[in-house]
């Protein structure tokens, strides 16, 4: 009986203690909630004046372990994205949401928001008559911050249209102490039919870790994208195309030393499918450099360390070098085309026949399983006249001719161009820039 009452005595001893707790928190997200929202909209009209964002606080309902309050946000510009809506603000320290989700990791307040039926009456029945989009945004005790993003399942097939979406979610980290970003995202599955074309997507997942500066403009950190497949279908003529590509994989990582940013990204594509052709398999490493100054000229470099797709019959190749000096592009994105601007540009382009033609006879029987060396013959016959052309027009293409075999000529093009040197190189022959428009 003693074990009874202490046990009895420690729950409500427990309990007591989280209702104050809880009670506590609330009014603490109550005092503060009106100033962080006006924090927030000076932060966006100072970063981004043309904004024109504005959005309001009402009606704060609050209980023990929760509160709920309306939430109205207006864009000027954009009325589609107008918001007004409650939102729900689950108490720390130990908020009940928590619980659910199996997290018992202190916080100061959980906000969920499940995406209203009056906002789209039709995601919210193909999602089984509830809320499509469940979004939580966690805040800790120690400034960091936890955005939670989850859609629900939807499968819909009528007539000869459907669409198939797999349940998926999306996380944020966000300190703000430290500006440190990190973004975690997973799709397993989307298909869409409509008017006989077809898209689908299988396996995507994005992380990444980047932090934002002071000046809100640079971003360094780390980015890995992968995707299992993505497959473009259309039967809308008599025979059904299809593009699709399998294990595509992008990486990038960026440094920062003072207002210097360096970043070195990659791609890869294991296959590239037109129907049942295989075309070969893409590949591209690049380094990028950023010698950045908001207000006056700032220094953009590229330099291409691998740009090829490979065939079975050989790879097709480029090269790109390039240092250029313009204003702000966030200020004037129009500056990076004038040719005034680089201090120099280099390019190279290498084209083997064998490879080319593979590549244009697979389009061309797209619907065979392996193509023949009559294919490809067909295929340069059909092509080479063109090639002749242009060969003959501009001095921008030539041809590397192998004596001994005619498919491994070589369709080429070299381009060395600076205004500071009033230099123009096509091909290893010197050019008056203002003959081309330089």
């Amino acid at each position: 009986m003693k074990k009874k009452l202490l046990l009895a005595g420690i729950l409500l001893v427990v309990g007591g203690t989280y209702t104050i707790a809880s009670w506590q928190v609330g009014n603490q997200i109550e005092a503060g909630i009106d100033t962080n929202l006006k924090n927030v909209l000076a932060k966006i009209r100072a970063e981004y004046p043309d904004s024109h964002v504005y959005a309001e606080l009402s009606d704060y309902q609050k209980g023990i372990f929760s509160s709920t309050v309306r939430l109205k946000v207006e864009f000027a510009d954009y009325n589609d994205m107008n918001f007004d809506d409650i939102i729900k603000i689950h108490h720390g320290p130990f908020p009940l949401y928590s619980f659910t989700e199996g997290d018992f990791y202190p916080k100061l307040a959980v906000i969920t928001y499940d995406l209203d039926k009056k906002y789209n009456e039709d995601l919210w029945e193909m999602a089984g008559n509830k809320p499509f989009i469940n979004l939580s945004l966690t805040r800790y005790f120690d400034n960091t911050n936890k955005i939670v993003l989850k859609n629900a399942a939807i499968h819909k097939f009528e007539d000869s249209n459907s669409i198939d979406l797999s349940a998926n979610k999306m996380i944020i980290n966000y300190d703000s102490t430290t500006d440190l970003l990190q973004t975690n995202l997973s799709i397993n599955n989307f298909t869409l039919i409509k008017n006989n074309k077809k898209i689908e997507l299988k396996d995507l997942s994005l992380i990444s870790d980047s932090k934002q500066n002071s000046d809100n403009m640079k971003i360094v950190g780390k980015l890995v994208l992968n995707l299992g497949s993505l497959s473009i279908s259309d039967d809308e003529y008599e025979v059904e195309k299809t593009f699709k590509i399998n294990g595509l994989s992008i990486n990038q990582d960026s440094l920062q030393n003072n207002n210097n940013i360096s970043s070195n990204s990659s791609l890869l594509i294991d296959s590239i499918y037109f129907n049942k052709q295989n075309l070969g398999k893409f590949k591209a490493n690049m380094d990028l450099g950023f010698v950045y100054d908001f207000n006056n000229t700032s220094e953009y470099t590229l330099k291409t360390n691998q740009l090829s797709f490979e065939t079975m019959h050989g790879s097709l190749e480029a090269d790109i070098n390039m240092k250029m000096k313009t204003d702000n592009l966030f200020k004037n994105p129009f500056s990076f085309g004038s040719f005034n601007n680089y201090e120099f540009l280099q390019t190279r382009i290498e084209l083997p026949y064998n490879a080319l033609f593979s590549i244009i006879a697979r389009c061309q029987n797209s619907e065979k399983t392996t193509i023949s060396q009559e294919d490809i013959d067909q295929a340069t016959y059909q092509t080479i006249p063109f090639i002749s052309m242009m060969t003959a027009r501009t001095p921008f293409i030539v041809i590397k001719n192998d004596e001994n075999d005619f498919s491994k000529n070589v369709i080429s093009s070299s381009i060395y161009y600076s205004p500071r040197e009033n230099k123009l190189e096509i091909n290893g022959k010197s050019y008056d820039p203002l003959e081309f428009g330089f």
